[in-house]
Parts: structure tokens; sequence; C-alpha cells
């Protein structure tokens, strides 16, 4: 009785344990499936990770419609409102960084369009470059990227100017040799490592004009308060001889001479009042000098003083004339990027024995 007892009870623990091993495996595929269907792409976390984006990114841009919708009321009952800082300062004031016509709002971008203004295009949020221009001069500019969202390396940068590519890995880059005035479209595109690519906004810009000083064709005495007005003074001793810079009334150009002396005679012509060279990066002339047929040691020089002492002196430079004749029109360039203040321009003749003659056509400053 015993025996039989004792078998029964290893029968109900064997199928006990067979019941159990089933019970675990079916417990392992039923957790596995569990699992899937939770941490999968399109599973529920997946799910619940996408719809949070989504809401976020409908906050941001609902935020972004209601500073809009003001902007559109203010467009025509505000006399101060311009499509430029006035629309910057709204949304700067509501934590929005603005690039341009890129607007981020909580780490998503929107494209906006100045005119109307309305949102243009969702940029989203990973992934993508917004650019600006940290300096646009006379002949050339210099293309920021502001903000970089992504989580690739990025193998370089292409800088796209109108249809001419420029490759670097710098996030700054600088076109010159460039028309003033000139118009350019430009967009960045970011190569990553894996291949993948990444487009920044379009971005116009306009390069500044030339600032004349004297323009050839156009009377320009007013800007610099008239170089008509100053003579030009050769000495014996101490007795000063003056000569007035003629202008050509027909031809419309500056003609400065210092006439020949039977000894060493200095010449110089200053502008009436200060030029304000803030800003600039170059103060250009464009010039002739012609020298006399008993020319020995005639030089022509171009500077900049403040009214007791020169800042630039070509004299210790590069003369814009030595002993030899400048028959084409020639542009001489003074780097003054370093200047931040008013002062005169100012040119210098020397002669010995004979006569020496500058034509100046056009002296116009760069940014």
């Amino acid at each position: 009785m015993n025996n039989s007892i004792s078998k029964n009870s290893n029968k109900q623990m064997g199928i006990t344990l067979i019941a159990l091993i089933i019970t675990i495996i079916l417990l392992l595929i039923l957790s596995g499936l569990t699992l899937n269907f939770v941490i999968k792409d399109g599973g529920i976390i997946d799910k619940t990770q996408k719809a949070k984006q989504k809401y976020t990114q409908e906050e941001a841009k609902e935020k972004l419609e209601i500073v809009l919708a003001q902007l559109k009321v203010d467009k025509y009952g505000d006399k101060n409102y311009n499509k430029n800082e006035y629309i910057d300062n709204k949304l700067t004031n509501q934590n929005m960084i603005v690039i341009d016509d890129v607007v981020i709002v909580d780490e998503w971008g929107f494209e906006i369009d100045r005119e109307v203004p309305k949102i243009e295009k969702e940029l989203g949020k990973q992934d993508f470059i917004a650019i600006r221009t940290s300096y646009i001069g006379t002949r050339g500019f210099t293309t920021k990227i502001e903000y970089l969202n992504t989580k690739d390396e990025i193998e370089e940068y292409i800088y796209i100017v109108d249809e001419t590519e420029y490759k670097t890995n710098k996030q700054e880059y600088t076109i010159d040799k460039l028309e003033p005035e000139s118009m350019h479209k430009v967009k960045v595109i970011a190569k990553c490592k894996n291949g993948k690519t990444i487009q920044s906004n379009l971005i116009n810009v306009k390069l500044e004009p030339l600032t004349y000083l004297y323009k050839e064709g156009e009377e320009y005495f007013d800007l610099t308060g008239g170089w008509e007005a100053t003579t030009l003074h050769g000495y014996v001793g101490n007795n000063p001889v003056g000569v007035k810079p003629i202008m050509d009334k027909q031809l419309y150009y500056m003609k400065i001479t210092q006439p020949r002396h039977n000894y060493i005679a200095y010449g110089s012509a200053t502008t009436g009042k200060k030029i304000d060279l803030q800003n600039y990066k170059k103060i250009c002339l464009e010039y002739t000098a012609t020298l006399g047929v008993y020319s020995a040691d005639e030089v022509i020089n171009f500077g900049l003083y403040n009214g007791s002492n020169y800042v630039i002196d070509t004299a210790y430079e590069e003369h814009l004339c030595y002993k030899k004749a400048i028959t084409e029109k020639t542009i001489y360039e003074v780097d003054i990027s370093n200047i931040n203040e008013e002062l005169f321009a100012h040119i210098m003749l020397k002669s010995t024995l004979g006569q020496v003659q500058v034509v100046m056509y056009q002296l116009w400053l760069e940014k």
C-alpha cells in the first residue's frame, strides 16, 4: 500500500513539474510578445513618444501663431510696425529665437513669411540648420551657422552662394570679391559622416554700396567740405607760394597741380572737414599722376590725419607715385579697418625742379 502511495505521489510530482515548465514557457512567450508590443518601433512606447512630440510641436506652433496673429493686427494699427526689427522684438520678447526668417520655439523650428506675417514652413525639431549673415560689406559677406540641431557627426559644410559651392569644416564662412550692391541667395548643406545631408534655410543678401566722397561726373564738394578751397603750398625759405587745386568743369574730376619751381616745393590738398571712417574697411582713391620734363625726385603721397598728426601716411608705406608717371587710371586702397574716428584726407606732392600733377577721379569708402 505504501508503495502504491509513493508511486502516485511521484506521478503527481512529475505532472506538476511538467505543468510548471509549460506555464513558464507560456509566460515567457507571452512576456516576449508583450515586450515586443511595448518597445518595438510602432509599439506603445514609440507611439507615446511620437504623440508627446506631436503635442509639443503643436504647442510650439500655437505659441508662434498667437504672436503672428497679434502682429497682423499691429501691421495696420501701429505706425512703428515694420517687417524686420518690430517682428524680431515681438518674437524675442516671447523667448523665441529669431534667425532671419527662422523662428525657434521650444527647440522646434519654423520658417515665417514676414510680409503677411505667417508660418511658411515647419522645419521640425531634429536635423535642421538655421543660418544668418554676421557681416555684410561692400564686396563680401560672412554667413554663420547660428543654430544646428542634429545628433549626427558633421563631415563638412557646403555654403552655396547662388550656384557656386564653397566647401569647409567651419560654421562661419566669408565670401569676397563680389560687386557692390549685388544680390545673392545663400544656403548651407551639412554633409554627415553617415551619408545624410541637412539643408538650412535660404537667405537673401544684398551688399552695401560704395560711399562716395568724390565721384567722377558729379560735384561732391559738399561731402568733404570742398577740396577746391584748399591751397597747395611751395616754400622758398619761410615764404609760402600758393595755388588752388583746379576742378575740371567739363570732365568733373579733381586736378591738383604743383607748378614747376626752381627749388624743392611741397604741395598739399586736404578735405575741408573730417571724414567719419567708423565701420569702414577701406578708403579708395582712383587717380592718375603726371611728372614734368625736369622731374628729379617727384613724389605723391596720400594720407589720413587728425589735424596735427598722421594716422596713415603712404610716405612710409607705399607712394601713390614716385619718379614714374601713372598714365592709366589706378585704384589705391588704404586699410582703415582699425580706425574708429573722424580724420582728414590729405594728398601731398613734392617736386624738385619739375611739375607734379595728380588727377583724382573718384574717392570712396567701402564697408
